[in-house]
């Protein structure tokens, strides 16, 4: 995401955690598809999800919905800010000429969402995974994360 809005000129501000507990060393096939696009990674090593990042946060993005379950069962505060990112890009909409990044968090925010009764946009988690499932995982997160920055890159400041 950050990447994608650097590239399309959108003020992004972007995190990575886990919602393990369990500290993870960033898997090397990862790594090097972001080297490939001059991305480096300012740590090594997973960091768990904090109340902080979900306070700090306009938009918390995960890959599946056990992820979005499991983030809103540790964080219930998160529930209008958790999105599977799939989703969100699919169903979000270009910005109106007059939307300022507060109105259009504020019209996402109430976007309905039911991530318990479907996998249907899920992104497949690639840990344990071939590295063709990791350049797959890439494509799918490459194209919603520019999609997204995109809308964001037209919103005027709040």
């Amino acid at each position: 995401m950050a990447y994608n809005g650097k590239e399309v000129g959108a003020a992004v501000r972007v995190a990575s955690a886990s919602i393990h507990e369990e500290i993870r060393e960033t898997h090397p096939t990862t790594v090097q598809m972001l080297a490939d696009r001059g991305v480096r990674l300012g740590r090594d090593r997973s960091q768990p999800l904090t109340d902080e990042m979900i306070a700090g946060s306009d938009l918390v993005l995960v890959m599946t919905s056990d992820h979005a379950r499991a983030v809103v069962g540790r964080f219930p505060k998160s529930r209008t800010k958790v999105f599977l990112l799939e989703h969100l890009a699919a169903e979000v909409q270009p910005a109106a000429e007059s939307d300022t990044v507060e109105s259009w968090l504020a019209t996402v925010h109430t976007m309905r969402r039911d991530y318990a009764r479907s996998q249907q946009w899920d992104i497949q988690d690639p840990i344990s995974e071939s590295d063709a499932v990791y350049k797959a995982v890439e494509v799918q997160i490459d194209n919603a994360t520019m999609w997204l920055a995109t809308v964001i890159s037209t919103l005027s400041p709040s």
